[in-house]
């Protein structure tokens, strides 16, 4: 009889354990079981989408001020470009657009003969004599200086007009 109780008591055991699991399974199976869980995953999508979409919306923002920034630069130049093309429109600059620059020719020194020596002193030789030659930047902000226009600087050291206007304000902003 102990045999057989202990055959019941474990067979009896078994039917409360299958009974247990299997209402633990239904539970897990359940259908509210089933939505809340695809609800949590739903909440975990959102979450991840929304902190994506805020990443990326960033990034655009950002694009959109350096495209904003690199047009401001690009008008800049655009208007740079139509000021020296309305300057060299100007009808002494079409005149000289086809002639070769003007270039100032230094003639060789002739060769003279030396003055006779007077009594108080002596003619100093010629090849210590320094000749400074001055380039035609140089020449245009000495004309400026004199107070000629800037249109007959250009003409006259054979600069382009924009290059003497350049040097002219880079001279004013000192």
């Amino acid at each position: 009889m102990g045999q057989v109780t202990i055959i019941l008591i474990l067979i009896a055991f078994q039917i409360v354990m299958f009974l247990y699991f299997r209402l633990q399974i239904r539970r897990e199976l359940s259908r509210e079981n089933r939505i809340e869980s695809v609800r949590r995953e739903i909440e975990q999508l959102i979450i991840e989408l929304d902190s994506t979409t805020d990443r990326n919306v960033e990034i655009l923002e950002n694009r959109i001020v350096s495209l904003k920034e690199a047009v401001k630069q690009g008008e800049r130049v655009i208007r740079l470009i139509e000021s020296e093309k309305e300057k060299r429109d100007t009808p002494l600059y079409t005149e000289l657009h086809g002639k070769q620059p003007f270039q100032e020719v230094i003639p060789e020194p002739e060769e003279k003969e030396l003055p006779p020596q007077n009594v108080i002193g002596v003619t100093p030789p010629l090849d210590n004599l320094e000749i400074e030659v001055i380039d035609g930047r140089d020449r245009a902000l000495e004309l400026y200086k004199q107070g000629m226009d800037a249109s007959l600087i250009a003409s006259s050291t054979g600069l382009p007009r924009g290059e003497v206007d350049l040097i002219i304000s880079l001279h004013k902003k000192g």
